[in-house]
């Protein structure tokens, strides 16, 4: 493990306060290799030439601290720095915009050091003010910013010592913020994006100091990034100096599979963003390349409202997650590299800890526990008590309707009904909100167990995907935030995962995974520690 960074003025800080806080939370399973996670280097890197990696649907809102979805924060990676950055394999915390910073004993004040020279792409210098002034915008855009607005939970200020020094202050203990403070979300723009309204954001008026330039972004189109011409201060995670290899990146958004898999065979395609189940095996067997890793956070999971009546039944719960053949899901759902998950975390996540037995497949257990809480089957094979059908509610979106049905399928052989409900996407956060369902299907990458408290502290509605009453677990989840000794935080880490799954909060079913295509002329793509793509490193052979 790196030594931490910690300038003279930090010596009294805990020892992670320069970075070594993810260090010490092991990568325990660590999950994709290094070869898998980026392509082959093949030789010394080219600079120049344009590629195309086909989007795998519509960025929606473009702005990366107001969105959750991969591929718009993967955009967001290239066009915006960080204040630090983290390390793509061990997952440790390094410098990127700021070279060295402190942390208080409490985790309230983080104290950041900026480089010198780092401007903006409109030439406008990259200072104390300007991060403040981005970290404030975070906060106006409220629930607009619902990953940022987490990350900043309990900000007071941003407090501009000198040009060059920033101190971020939280009125309790945020121990996960400097891992969010390397994350896409918290993306340093400029002074002059920042006074533009959400909506302005969102259509693609940003300006950053990231290795490339965000140029254009057409609506259902495309994007098209451009090389940051004099860009000159990488993070310590990048694997080069200077300017990034390629003068353009065009990235046509295709939403169909088959059509991004079908380009990449033929040539049109350099790269092709998250490749199909169906597909993956096919472009294997064409020789070309399949970079993958296991997303960090939570995995896909069943999220319980235990304010509906069936829910709050802890039996019901238990039952719920006996019912689950995760090894069925990989084979209908997935594929070998769908690692099925054993833990409410994925294996890539720090602090994660195998609870592979908490999560056995166990159907007889499942009608036991119904049979002794007094649900019995009935003559169409579904149980029911007192007269009520033992009936719950699935809230699924289109991307996990099919996890839904084997969800129902499995449930039924246990005697419990369900019905689906797929809303519209426009509508699926208000109806999602409003909690009139019993289980969700829902996911969150990031790379610090911090998304533990995101879905299922019960303070964190409407914004967590579980509906989940006020409980013990919840003092779990505050402690971690707050808990600045790395021994203690892993301990309270692995005994929320514990309850969680022992409560039946989260029924995980699948682990999440970004796997890109790419033509044998691609070198040096990377995936970060959030499984984010990361273009700086990435070169082209076929130069024109």
């Amino acid at each position: 493990m790196a030594s931490p960074i910690i300038s003279p003025a930090g010596a009294r800080s805990r020892r992670w306060a320069g970075g070594a806080l993810v260090a010490a939370l092991a990568l325990t399973g660590c999950g994709a290799a290094a070869t898998d996670a980026e392509t082959d280097p093949a030789g010394d890197p080219v600079a120049g030439g344009s590629v195309t990696l086909a989007l795998d649907g519509d960025p929606s809102c473009i702005d990366p601290a107001q969105t959750s979805l991969t591929n718009t924060l993967s955009l967001g990676a290239q066009f915006t720095d960080t204040l630090v950055d983290q390390d793509f394999e061990t997952g440790e915390i390094v410098p990127a915009l700021a070279e060295s910073w402190e942390v208080d004993d409490d985790a309230t004040e983080f104290t950041f050091h900026l480089r010198d020279g780092v401007t903006f792409s409109d030439g406008t210098p990259l200072d104390a003010a300007a991060v403040k002034t981005n970290f404030d915008a975070v906060i106006d855009l409220g629930a607009a910013s619902f990953l940022g607005s987490t990350y900043l939970a309990g900000y007071v200020e941003t407090r501009v010592v000198d040009d060059s020094t920033v101190t971020v202050v939280f009125s309790e203990g945020n121990v996960p913020f400097l891992q969010a403070a390397a994350t896409a979300t918290l993306g340093i723009l400029s002074p002059a994006t920042n006074a533009l309204s959400a909506e302005e954001r969102c259509r693609g008026e940003l300006v950053g100091s990231g290795p490339f330039v965000l140029s254009e972004y057409e609506l259902t189109s495309r994007v098209v990034l451009t090389k940051r011409e004099g860009y000159d201060w990488p993070s310590a995670a990048a694997g080069h100096d200077g300017e990034a290899y390629l003068d353009e990146v065009v990235l046509p958004i295709v939403a169909e599979s088959s059509v991004r898999s079908g380009g990449l065979q033929s040539g049109e395609f350099d790269g092709i963003f998250q490749v199909a189940i169906q597909d993956q095996d096919v472009l294997a067997a064409a020789g070309l390349g399949v970079v993958e890793r296991p997303n960090p956070g939570n995995v896909s999971a069943l999220f319980a409202n235990t304010y509906r009546p069936l829910v709050a039944e802890k039996a019901v719960r238990q039952a719920v997650q006996k019912s689950i053949d995760r090894e069925e899901f990989q084979i209908a759902l997935g594929n070998e590299r769908y690692a099925i998950p054993t833990s409410v975390l994925s294996e890539t996540t720090p602090g994660h800890v195998d609870l592979s037995d908490e999560l056995v497949y166990d159907p007889d257990g499942a009608a036991d526990l119904l049979e002794e809480a007094g649900w019995v089957l009935g003559d169409d094979g579904i149980r029911e008590r007192d007269g009520e059908r033992l009936s719950l509610t699935l809230f699924a979106g289109s991307w996990s309707q099919a996890a839904a049905e084997l969800t129902q399928t499995q449930l039924k052989r246990v005697g419990i009904d369900s019905e689906i409900i797929v809303p519209e996407l426009s509508q699926s956060f208000q109806l999602r909100s409003e909690g009139d369902w019993d289980y969700s299907f829902s996911g969150l990458t990031r790379a610090d167990p911090d998304t533990l408290r995101r879905d299922y502290w019960s303070g964190g509605q409407p914004n967590s995907a579980a509906h989940i009453a006020p409980n013990p677990i919840d003092d779990l989840l505050l402690a971690q935030k707050a808990a600045a000794d790395v021994d203690e935080r892993l301990e309270i880490v692995a005994e929320a995962q514990r309850a969680l799954l022992e409560e039946g909060y989260s029924v995980p079913y699948q682990t999440n995974l970004q796997i890109y295509g790419v033509a044998d002329t691609l070198h040096g793509l990377r995936l970060d520690a959030s499984s984010r793509l990361r273009l700086y490193d990435t070169w082209t052979s076929a130069q024109s």
